[in-house]
């Protein structure tokens, strides 16, 4: 296998409005530059490519025009991924926030940036282009393991969260690259931030490259339930260093069993999906849960209840928030495509969702050999599992997709899994 890798800053301008939280928020100045990165490899006469932004998101907004700059400058592909940090502390207007559901969540995401989104096309393509033209044949290795202490189930710390890691080290005779899966919101900086920033995942990021690394690219896993809310100690730009020499320390331990990778057997598939829609509740109905909510919360807070008890009281007023505005932007659609990018090398098989993928939904399957990939190749929101329907999960409520459809893109998911698991 041949391969090539590079990187490029993706910084916007300043001012700029920052994306993730839905209160609006100028970026006053840049802590740390934005990237895009990439990683090419060749088999069998077919090129390969994945594309990592350090932003909350993409959809095709971007994609589709870094395909068609492709075409037009001669870059070639059987297949194009991207992915996205989900960094919150990245500029808005990314994402197609003026059709559909995601109208609902124009305030997390912001109006449409064209010009910003060609800049962005244009430092792809020149990354594509610097990793397309040093592909070369050089030496992989993978491991897997476990790094805890920085994520948790952000909504009940008693639940189960997904603490694997798995790398893949590429190294060519001059340079080398990492990367790395592993799940967890890059939310150590709150609302209130007002900087530009990639959050733990740059700090991780620039930690590995100050040990040789030409590039560190982070494939955020199954966090759409899993965040630092019950792990974090602060969240100043202190904290987010912390975390990042953390997940760093964890990384460097498990290079310790990095094992030889060859790339014998490729294969890729797309399943195409349709997931059901949720039926809103009237706008009255809607509006009055809110009230609800609130009611319920401001009498939890004079009872003392404890904090993990106020935390799912606030959590059930953000979720009634998101019914409201979901109730509020309703445009009569309930059924919606959904379309998972599958990729099996060897044995080990990677499966990108165009979501927040809840980790309870995908742990069963996860192993050492069988890793999930949130934001990629698309952004429709949460994906969460049936509890967080039953509990008023602020996640379920922001998500587009009815009850049980989480469990049922996940049965599809694993047929695919068994039939190239039982193939020789």
């Amino acid at each position: 296998m041949s391969f090539g890798f590079a990187q490029k800053v993706i910084t916007p301008s300043i001012p700029c409005q920052l994306a993730g939280y839905a209160v609006t928020r100028n970026a006053e100045a840049v802590h740390d530059d934005l990237y895009v990165k990439v990683f090419v490899f060749q088999h069998d006469q077919k090129r390969y490519a994945i594309a990592v932004y350090d932003l909350l998101a993409v959809d095709h907004l971007l994609m589709n025009r870094v395909k068609e700059r492709c075409k037009q400058s001669g870059l070639h592909f059987s297949q194009l991924y991207f992915s996205a940090i989900h960094t919150h502390s990245g500029p808005s207007g990314i994402i197609d926030s003026n059709h559909g559901f995601l109208k609902a969540a124009k305030s997390l995401l912001g109006e449409v940036d064209q010009a910003y989104i060609e800049y962005l096309c244009e430092q792809t393509l020149c990354a594509l282009g610097e990793a397309v033209s040093e592909l070369s044949e050089g030496s992989v290795e993978i491991a897997f393991g476990a790094c805890e202490g920085i994520g948790s189930n952000r909504n009940d710390a008693e639940l189960a969260g997904d603490p694997s890691l798995w790398i893949m080290e590429a190294r060519h005779a001059d340079k080398k690259a990492l990367i790395v899966n592993f799940a967890c919101h890059p939310t150590i900086l709150k609302a209130d931030n007002r900087y530009i920033s990639s959050d733990f995942c740059g700090a991780f990021a620039k930690a590995i490259e100050q040990e040789g690394y030409a590039m560190c690219m982070y494939l955020n896993g199954s966090c759409g339930d899993i965040s630092s809310r019950f792990t974090r100690c602060g969240s100043d730009f202190q904290e987010v260093k912390r975390m990042g020499d953390q997940l760093a320390q964890a990384v460097k331990q498990l290079r310790l069993n990095l094992v030889p990778f060859t790339l014998h057997t490729l294969a890729h598939t797309t399943l195409s999906l349709t997931l059901k829609g949720r039926v809103p509740l009237s706008i009255d109905s809607a509006q009055a849960m809110v009230e609800k909510r609130k009611t319920e919360l401001e009498q939890g807070k004079a009872r003392g209840l404890r904090t993990q008890e106020i935390r799912l009281l606030e959590n059930a007023v953000e979720g009634a928030a998101a019914d409201y505005l979901f109730a509020l932007h309703d445009e009569g659609i309930r059924e919606y495509p959904l379309n998972v990018e599958m990729l099996k090398l060897n044995d080990e098989i990677f499966i990108g969702i165009p979501g927040e993928l809840f980790s309870q939904l995908s742990n069963p399957y996860a192993d050492a050999h069988t890793h999930f990939i949130s934001y990629t190749n698309g952004y429709q929101m949460y994906i969460a599992d049936a509890f967080a329907y039953e509990r008023h999960y602020y996640e379920a409520a922001s998500s587009p997709f009815a009850k049980g459809e989480g469990e049922g893109l996940m049965q599809e998911i694993v047929k695919q899994i068994k039939i190239w698991r039982n193939q020789k």
